[in-house]
């Protein structure tokens, strides 16, 4: 546990009402603000906030002044580029930082498009997406020439009065591809703002909070943790790696920090972490858990031990510019599995193929509707009337509602498979092993093994620590529990699963390598057929 379990309830009615009041006097949302676009918002909360401290690593600490500075000197520069025109595109790929901060916004301000690129992204793809996006500029890290000069004075000439349209293309960002080829996903100004100032209406965010940015800027969700804070003139503590668990928990108790938030996969790396039982994080006051489904079981664990700091579910796509629903804390218990209901803003539903909602219980796709609903597909039109009909977002997210309207996801469309002749999604047998094995997490994928079928492969995943799982346990399982069509054909112990560089389990991957092992003729001490 974070913080002894037992000292929620000992904080007296005094306290809770004095935290309370605390929240409400600190609340910000841009929903009751009446800024027009993305950059003004920024310039704003900068000026407002301009002695606070806007970042915080391991090594410095930026003041919001300081930011302001250093993104209209990158505005500048670009304004010098003899080829610069408003809506030019600006591939931006480096590393959560003040840096990346400054020339996001930046860009905005000169009038261009951000390209978020991960760091990680290979040459050919970034070389593609220049070529596709038409993106004549480039800054990463080798642009910097150190923070001193980063951080100086404002450029020359340059104003921080800039004027631009609501429905302006502010960035297209890339999605991972694990449904097929990347989508350049457009999202505006009227995008950005909504989203954030919806994200700020759910949450208990405070001006004086300090969150964890260990999720990467280049992505939506990251980018949403990004906006929502800068844009009410909260702290980001940019420490930690997520390929060493222990600096997370070093970094949350240095900076004292407020609230994270995580995918499922991080959220249990940090928990196999026996620190994470012990560890005593009393400014901790929430996280947030979206990016991918959570068993019910590991919600109502992740809460127990974080407690009494809470854990609001979400969920969300690029598509709609990051978050979609909220789950608030307090309902967890009463609804656990539910993503919630749409936050302020956004409209949700769960509908059938004629578009008419489904009755509690029936399966259906989630379909959304707002002003963070994307503008579309980057020279993609096809691709965004499959999605986007009538001003609503099918999402391609499975689902069920309850009487009170919760929504309960239930897989990807695409995951759809047929096996042997039936209809199954891969969803239906990770949740009998979780019930059957709830130590250990299944993610199942398809492969086309060497006959030339398309058969299923089972990875297992231990979610806490100390945990071997029982591979005979797990064939029990299938013959008791599966249909023979359901019953994967390979199964694969993992500890440490690909990751996206969103920091989801790549399933692409998995499937790439139980087909890599599976045909393979030779010895496979690690794959055990069924």
């Amino acid at each position: 546990m974070i913080q002894p379990t037992n000292s929620g309830a000992m904080r007296s009615s005094a306290q809770r009402n004095a935290a309370h009041s605390l929240r409400e006097h600190h609340r910000y949302s841009l929903r009751n603000c009446k800024v027009k676009h993305l950059v003004e918002a920024f310039i704003q909360s900068a000026r407002i906030h301009s002695q606070q401290l806007a970042v915080v690593t391991g090594r410095e600490s930026v003041m919001y002044r300081q930011l302001l500075d250093a993104s209209l000197k990158c505005a500048g520069s670009l304004f010098e580029q003899p080829n610069w025109t408003p809506g030019s595109r600006v591939l931006l790929r480096m590393p959560n930082s003040a840096g990346y901060i400054a020339a996001f916004y930046g860009i905005l301000i000169a009038g261009g498009v951000v390209v978020p690129l991960p760091v990680e992204q290979t040459a050919t793809s970034v070389e593609q997406i220049a070529s596709t996006t038409a993106s004549g500029f480039l800054i990463d890290e080798s642009g910097l020439r150190g923070t001193e000069d980063l951080f100086s004075s404002l450029h020359r000439g340059m104003r921080d009065e800039v004027e631009v349209d609501p429905s302006q293309l502010a960035a297209i960002f890339f999605t991972s591809g694990s449904a097929g080829k990347p989508k350049g996903v457009m999202l505006s100004h009227r995008n950005f703002l909504a989203n954030a100032g919806s994200i700020q209406a759910s949450l208990p965010l405070l001006q004086t909070d300090r969150t964890l940015a260990i999720l990467p800027f280049c992505h939506a969700y990251g980018n949403s943790v990004l906006q929502s804070h800068v844009l009410a003139g909260a702290t980001l503590v940019i420490d930690g790696s997520t390929a060493f668990p222990e600096t997370i928990i070093d970094a949350m108790a240095q900076h004292r920090v407020t609230s994270f938030s995580g995918v499922p996969q991080l959220h249990q790396v940090l928990f196999r972490s026996p620190r994470m039982n012990t560890e005593v994080l009393p400014d901790l006051r929430y996280a947030t858990v979206a990016g991918g489904a959570l068993r019910p079981d590991l919600l109502q664990d992740f809460s127990e031990r974080l407690a009494p700091a809470e854990l609001f579910v979400m969920y969300g796509q690029t598509e709609a510019t990051a978050r979609l629903s909220c789950l608030p804390a307090h309902q967890l218990s009463t609804h656990c599995g539910s993503i919630g209901r749409g936050i302020p803003g956004v409209l949700l539903q769960v509908v059938t193929e004629d578009g008419n909602p489904v009755e509690p219980g029936c399966v259906g796709e989630i379909r959304a509707c707002g002003d963070n609903v994307m503008e579309g597909y980057w020279l993609d039109p096809e691709s965004t009337q499959a999605i986007v009909q009538d001003g609503w977002l099918y999402t391609g997210d499975l689902a069920t509602v309850d009487e009170d309207g919760y929504i309960y996801p239930q897989g990807r469309k695409s995951q759809l498979l047929k096996i042997a002749g039936y209809r199954l999604h891969p969803a239906e047998i990770e949740a009998v092993i979780a019930e059957e094995m709830p130590a250990v997490e299944a993610v199942v994928v398809p492969f086309e093994s060497i006959d030339g079928l398309t058969r299923l492969a089972m990875f297992i995943i231990p979610v806490r620590s100390g945990i071997s799982p029982d591979v005979t346990a797990v064939r029990a399982c299938f013959i008791r529990r599966l249909a023979h069509y359901q019953r994967p054909a390979y199964l694969a112990i993992l500890n440490d699963p690909p990751l996206t560089a969103s920091l989801k389990v790549d399933r692409q991957r998995l499937t790439q390598m139980a087909t890599e092992s599976a045909n393979r003729r030779s010895v496979r001490p690690s794959v055990i057929p069924s």
